[in-house]
């Protein structure tokens, strides 16, 4: 019973990590977009206020993508969505330096690589590895994998920053690309592990009765309009904040440090 007790910990704690790991790499990458904002200016040739808006319209799209990634992990699988998702962010980072005009890098980085961010989302990292731990581990676990994305975005900001210096964002996009493929074993993974006992398939819950349950409910309106206002101004800071201290003198591995802290 100790043995099984202690595998059972062990596998709880990779399912943590490999979450994490996925959340992490997501979050690093989506909130540092103010970082690259300049990067993709100047290799583009497009002025600052076209890449805000694409930035901008990349933004809106993460937001768009994940209520029909959702449904589609209940039709298909969690697994599947995450290498969907996997595949995308990939794709976008590697044909974003290839862009040279506004209809290029909208379709790749305002479209295709946020899509892909939309499928690597908390609801359906925690929907893969919630049938693995049960409710009440997931509870915590939920916890950490919310907090990797704060993580992610300490590491990545600075290293985003140095990267861009140093190889350009050739070189920033290509070495983002190869921990981004690596999460397709790890979201295949995660979508195989055992359920526990008394776990619920999702799948059994219709779309409808689901949406009915949360419009039902008065506390999903307030979630919603706190989740909407907690965007809305997170991304415009996101995205010109790193511009802004620049702007006024900062160096750039300064306030990439700077901002890794906000």
């Amino acid at each position: 019973m100790p043995r099984k007790r202690k595998n059972n910990q062990l596998t709880i704690l990779f399912i943590a990590i490999a979450a994490s790991l996925i959340y992490a790499i997501n979050g690093g990458i989506r909130s540092n977009y103010g970082i690259m904002l300049g990067g993709l200016a100047e290799n583009s040739g497009l002025t600052y206020e076209t890449v805000s808006f694409v930035v901008a319209v990349a933004q809106l799209m993460f937001g768009i993508m994940q209520p029909i990634f959702g449904v589609l992990a209940l039709k298909k699988s969690n697994g599947f969505v995450l290498s969907l998702g996997t595949v995308l962010v990939a794709a976008g980072l590697i044909m974003t330096p290839v862009c040279t005009n506004m209809w290029g890098l909208m379709f790749f980085f305002g479209f295709i690589m946020p899509a892909g961010f939309g499928a690597l989302s908390f609801g359906i990292i925690m929907g893969a590895v919630t049938p693995a731990l049960g409710q009440k581990m997931a509870a915590t676990v939920s916890g950490i994998v919310s907090a990797s994305s704060g993580m992610g975005s300490v590491v990545l900001s600075p290293v985003i920053n140095l990267m861009l210096d140093n190889f350009g964002l050739w070189g920033c996009m290509i070495a983002l690309t190869i921990p981004t493929i690596c999460l397709i074993p790890i979201s295949l993974w995660l979508s195989r592990a055992k359920e526990t006992n008394g776990a619920k398939d999702d799948r059994e819950i219709t779309i409808n009765q689901m949406l009915k349950t949360a419009f039902s409910n008065k506390s999903y309106y307030f979630l919603i309009f706190a989740f909407f206002t907690c965007g809305f101004h997170m991304a415009i800071i996101e995205t010109h904040l790193f511009s802004n201290m620049t702007s006024m003198g900062i160096m750039d591995s300064t306030a990439s440090y700077l901002f890794s802290f906000y």
